[in-house]
């Protein structure tokens, strides 16, 4: 098992790097995390407000 994973890590490593032709939209993606925790009531109002966390 040791084995296989050390040759997966070693191959994975050789990988060209992932061009993107945008850059990711970070708030935006991060407003959807934090969207998805106040779902699942890990958000707090003592947190503040939403788009203050992200920027």
């Amino acid at each position: 098992k040791e084995l296989m994973y050390q040759q997966v890590m070693r191959r994975f490593a050789h990988f060209n790097a992932i061009q993107l032709s945008n850059p990711a939209p970070l708030p935006q993606l991060m407003l959807m995390e934090l969207e998805d925790q106040e779902l699942a009531s890990a958000c707090q109002e003592s947190d503040g407000e939403k788009d203050k966390i992200v920027k």
